[in-house]
């Protein structure tokens, strides 16, 4: 079977120079890249919970080690310098900081945020660490009766210990700077 021929051209020329304000950033996704599923106290998300049961995942794929980003931050760093990139977008695992869903935040969890942002910062790029609540714990959503009023609920009353970068604090999905 031949393929229809196409009305776009196959390549783009690019230009040379790309216009002052041209931000190039990158954004993740926690569960899809961190991997360590099991280390340092991280507790089992609503994502486990589903690629672990037979059948759901049509390749049986588990999301680990995946990219195995926990591990080898430092190099995901470093190819985010490399490519220019001067922002890069991540997700906490709430199950990383919070293996419960509630209550005292896991140190190891907040430190490998924190690490990551120092080598960010370090690198010159400007981490825009989102709280990902895809990764919430399936516990919290059955405390909460399925209901995504309540879970918000319970996200707004999380104790603020999340990672902090220059004078900036991210919490609950929104950014509230402490340098006014």
């Amino acid at each position: 079977m031949t393929q229809p021929s196409s009305p776009l051209p196959t390549s783009y020329p690019l230009p040379r120079a790309f216009p002052p304000g041209i931000r190039w950033s990158a954004a993740t996704a926690a569960f899809q890249i961190e991997g360590a599923r099991n280390e340092d106290g991280r507790g089992r998300s609503i994502w486990d919970d589903f690629v672990d049961t037979p059948g759901l995942v049509k390749d049986a794929g588990t999301a680990e080690p995946g990219p195995d980003s926990y591990h080898r931050y430092l190099e995901d760093v470093a190819l985010a310098q490399g490519l220019g990139l001067d922002r890069y977008r991540f997700g906490i695992s709430w199950v990383r900081v919070l293996p419960e869903g509630t209550g005292t935040p896991n140190q190891a969890g907040l430190d490998y945020y924190s690490r990551l942002i120092d080598a960010l910062l370090q690198a010159g790029v400007t981490p825009f660490p989102t709280r990902t609540t895809g990764t919430y714990r399936y516990h919290s959503k059955q405390l909460a009766g399925g209901s995504t009023a309540t879970l918000r609920i319970a996200f707004a009353t999380t104790p603020r210990s999340s990672p902090r970068t220059s004078g900036t604090e991210y919490t609950t999905g929104t950014r509230s700077t402490s340098q006014q």
